[in-house]
């Protein structure tokens, strides 16, 4: 009887290897948290320098280079080009640390559950190029998008200059379908980015939980004996970590390509820096 009675006191290595885990676990989140709200910090500040740059420069072209920057280029440079380009500077650590956090969290599987862990690399292997396929598709939706953007601020840039002939004339039934036409396609594309956003989202939340099933059952099929509990939670606390950079790391590769349908980091670098360095 007595044996079955609840202890009164935890042992003191429980006791310690309890609070070294929370202290653990809250130093992680702590620094996460700050990781992401300087790189974040850093990405607003850097969008607001380029867009005062944009429009100081824009303010004092010559006629002749005024004349090159239309209303649909300024406002995708605003709106689109600098949001990118700090995008791109609150992920670039990622572009380190995201292969790096894989790589290690492997090795840790592979200490773990043995071959395996091959299961996982091969899901992981797969999983990425699929990701990069969608975010490079959604990157293509997303740039012509602006460009009917363009189209659409052009005209309204027309219709806004030139309102006493429009009036005078009777162009407002003309002008509207011409606009709302542009609209239309605006948004037809958008809602095809939004679904493959969508689609990226169902991924990124399902691959973590498939690659654990699918290598468990490999594990199960390839040992034959039962997985104990210390390695099942073990490996899913990896699995967790692999979340994150299993979603960062393809969205990083299509901003860093040069060649990534005009949408990415890269590209949008040069736009601003192309307006930027024009003559005054």
């Amino acid at each position: 009887v007595s044996s079955l009675a609840p202890s009164a006191e935890l042992p003191q290595n429980a006791k310690c290897t309890s609070a070294d885990e929370i202290a653990r676990h809250c130093t992680t989140v702590v620094s996460r948290l700050q990781h992401f709200q300087r790189v974040m910090r850093a990405g607003f500040r850097l969008k607001s320098i380029l867009t005062a740059e944009v429009y100081r420069k824009v303010l004092l072209l010559s006629p002749a280079e005024r004349s090159r920057v239309t209303a649909g280029k300024l406002f995708n440079l605003v709106s689109s080009d600098t949001n990118t380009v700090g995008d791109f500077c609150a992920m670039a650590y990622g572009f380190m640390s995201a292969p790096l956090r894989i790589v290690i969290t492997m090795v840790l599987l592979y200490r773990q559950l043995g071959l395996s862990a091959v299961v996982a690399i091969v899901c992981i292997g797969a999983a990425v190029p699929v990701n990069s396929r969608i975010v490079r598709a959604a990157a293509a939706r997303l740039q012509q998008a602006l460009r009917h953007t363009d189209t659409r601020a052009k005209l309204e840039s027309e219709l806004v200059g030139g309102i006493e002939v429009v009036k005078a004339s009777t162009w407002e039934g003309p002008f509207y379908i011409r606009i709302s036409a542009a609209r239309a396609q605006e948004l037809s594309v958008l809602y095809t980015v939004t679904l493959l956003q969508s689609l990226m989202g169902v991924l990124v939340n399902a691959i973590p939980t498939i690659i654990p099933v699918a290598t468990f059952l490999a594990y199960l099929i390839i040992r034959r004996e039962p997985l104990s509990a210390a390695q099942a939670f073990t490996a899913l606390s990896l699995f967790n970590v692999l979340r994150f950079p299993l979603f960062q790391l393809p969205q990083i590769v299509t901003q860093v390509r040069p060649e990534a349908h005009r949408a990415g980091g890269a590209p949008a670098c040069q736009r601003v820096s192309a307006c930027t360095s024009m003559q005054a």
